[in-house]
């Protein structure tokens, strides 16, 4: 896909202080098929967008998402598996026992 020819002009501006985003510093995470995903960080308020960009028939379409993942982070979760319905049933158990804070800070030492 050629991104200069297709340019992320569709998010021109900062969705919390309204400045302008500087294009050259747009990070292209992501590039699948027709689309791409880009990472923007405004450099007055410092807050990050995450912008799905695809080309369809019709033009582009594109969603952008507030963030305060850095591009390292939403690259690292995004090779991760998703969550399967054995993940979705343990959460469940877990809950019940009334151990769902203790199994979550096990888990994460």
């Amino acid at each position: 896909m050629d991104f200069s020819k297709h340019s992320i002009r569709l998010v021109q501006r900062c969705p919390i202080c309204n400045r302008e985003y500087q294009m050259n510093r747009v990070q292209i995470i992501e590039e699948w098929g027709n689309s791409f995903l880009a990472y923007m960080t405004c450099t007055f308020c410092q807050s990050s967008i995450m912008v799905r960009v695809m080309s369809m028939p019709q033009g582009l379409v594109g969603s952008a998402i507030l963030t305060e993942l850095s591009p390292e982070e939403i690259t690292k979760f995004s090779e991760q598996e998703g969550i399967n319905a054995n993940d979705v049933l343990r959460v469940y158990e877990v809950n019940q026992s009334s151990g769902l804070l203790k199994e979550i800070i096990k888990n994460n030492n």
